[in-house]
């Protein structure tokens, strides 16, 4: 299992990383338990399925696919 380094601690990662497949529909893609992170697509299209599990802090969503060595863009907030 990866590790993390938490609270000045190492530990396991329990996170797991939902990657789309090319072939894979966002709308219907599995979840898996635990805690996950989830393309925002996914969560788009699926958030009243996922909802509880990301107040209960169990989702994550990952908003942008990072690129290395792209700088990221100051957005004002709303």
């Amino acid at each position: 299992m990866p590790q993390v380094i938490k609270n000045g601690r190492i530990q396991d990662d329990e996170w797991k990383v939902l990657r789309l497949a090319e072939n894979d529909e966002a709308a219907t893609v599995w979840v898996p338990a635990g805690r996950v992170i989830v393309p925002l697509v996914v969560w788009q299209v699926q958030r009243l399925l996922l909802a509880g599990r990301a107040e209960a802090g169990n989702l994550a969503v990952k908003a942008l696919p990072l690129v290395a060595g792209t700088p990221l863009k100051r957005r004002p907030l709303p």
